[in-house]
């Protein structure tokens, strides 16, 4: 198992920044979110240009390098020009096949997906990780309807690629994702906007990784 997929089995929290969410001091907040022990963290920039996302993409690996991985959203030439580790697809983006045959294995490549059935077709197709969701509702999928809890044990059971719940999670409602068998999420804005970054990084990883003794949650 190479470094790359090691510490993405190890993360249990990965920071999803966006520019169009955090513009101002976006570097700043990038810094303390690595600083913090972020494992994994997605540079997500879906209205700027190519140019000046490949300039981000850029400084960020600078400041996550041996510290976490660096993933881009969407963009192929980007994550490879920028030597990140790795590509997040979405459904209507190029097909995982596809991404494989470009990267080889120099890229993980993560999926979104909003059913147990692209869970199954992402991992069947090679895909290194999942992004389940929304879970819950958010303003950033506006697209996309909330999938709810349930879905998690069916993810649980049947995926065994790291598969990472997202959408609408906060520190109020981690806990039930822990409790459905999923131990990893993706956030944005609940680390992003945080008032005291630390904190909440430390607070997510905390929660995430205590032990649940018994469970009957449906």
């Amino acid at each position: 198992m190479s470094w790359k997929k090691r510490l993405l089995e190890k993360s249990s929290l990965y920071v999803i920044l966006d520019k169009d969410i955090c513009p101002q001091h976006f570097f700043t907040i990038a810094k303390k979110i690595i600083n913090s022990g972020a494992g994994i963290i997605q540079l997500r920039c879906k209205n700027s240009p190519k140019r000046e996302l490949l300039r981000y993409a850029r400084a960020l690996r600078k400041l996550s390098r041996n510290r976490a991985l660096l993933i881009v959203n969407d963009h192929i030439d980007v994550a490879l020009a920028s030597r990140a580790d790795g590509v997040h697809l979405g459904q209507e983006d190029i097909p995982v096949e596809i991404a494989r045959r470009i990267v080889g294995n120099n890229l993980l490549i993560g999926v979104s997906c909003h059913s147990l059935k692209h869970a199954k077709i992402a991992q069947k197709l090679g895909a290194d990780y999942i992004g389940i969701g929304p879970v819950f509702p958010t303003t950033t999928k506006v697209k996309e309807p909330a999938i709810g809890l349930k879905i998690l044990k069916e993810i649980q059971k049947n995926i065994r690629i790291p598969s990472f719940a997202i959408g609408g999670i906060d520190l109020n409602n981690v806990v039930s994702i822990k409790e459905r068998g999923i131990s990893k999420v993706a956030i944005g804005k609940a680390v992003c906007k945080a008032k005291d970054i630390d904190k909440t990084v430390n607070s997510f990883k905390a929660l995430l990784n205590y032990t649940i003794s018994k469970s009957s949650f449906a």
